[in-house]
């Protein structure tokens, strides 16, 4: 504490027990964080002071989580797009081609080779992209974002009417900002720019505004708990 009497700090180091989820990590984290509150406030605004930097780390959690989320989801809609119609084309021309073989005079034999022409080429196209895997891929990291997403949910939804309620939703958000950042260092850096500018498009299109957002109401909510404080502090 700094001589100065006028601002004091107040370490949130008394998390709730009763939080079973991530609890090693906020362990860690409760000791780390730190809120200025002024002693001769009153609680209520101390209360302000603290619901600040909530909405601060919620904001970002939660642009974060709905940019990924979505990112994912244009990538792996786009793989699968393409994915469908090539494994389709070459199931349907290898049982055209099979049947020819077996019976000689299904299609004509300019038609065979045709077919065995744009077969090559659509199986190798297939094979070089792998537009399947890439699907898969994109759908397996965009779970684990709605996991992140879910996560998130459960904290923004608890009751936050007193100081402790407020403080232990910080200490979770710290703790879920801490496993995202381990989660997208461990991915590397592996990027395909043709669908990245697929993203960005969407993102100024179709998915332009609240969209993006994994909570798409959330400034609306804070907006609105802040103007309620606002009243009672008048």
């Amino acid at each position: 504490m700094s001589e100065d009497n006028t601002n004091i700090v107040l370490e949130i180091n008394d998390a709730s027990k009763n939080i079973t989820s991530m609890d090693s990590v906020e362990e860690n984290l409760s000791n780390n964080i730190l809120v200025m509150l002024n002693p001769k406030q009153t609680p209520l605004e101390q209360y302000k002071e603290m619901l600040d930097q909530y909405q601060e780390i919620c904001e970002k959690l939660n642009k974060d989580i709905g940019f990924y989320w979505w990112k994912r989801y244009v990538s792996a809609a786009f793989w699968a797009n393409l994915s469908t119609p090539f494994n389709l084309a070459i199931t349907l021309i290898t049982a055209l081609t099979t049947g020819q073989a077996a019976t000689k005079d299904l299609i004509s034999q300019t038609a065979t080779l045709n077919l065995s022409i744009s077969a090559l080429i659509i199986s190798t196209i297939n094979t070089f992209f792998r537009p399947h895997d890439q699907m898969n891929e994109h759908l397996n990291q965009m779970k684990e974002w709605s996991k992140f997403g879910g996560k998130f949910d459960t904290i923004y939804y608890k009751p936050d009417d007193t100081l402790t309620q407020l403080r232990e939703k910080i200490i979770e958000c710290y703790a879920l900002w801490n496993e995202i950042n381990t989660y997208r260092v461990s991915l590397g850096y592996k990027n395909n720019f043709f669908t990245d500018l697929i993203h960005v498009i969407s993102k100024y299109g179709c998915l332009k505004g609240k969209k993006e957002f994994w909570i798409p109401s959330i400034q609306k909510d804070f907006k609105k708990k802040q103007t309620q404080l606002t009243i009672c502090l008048q």
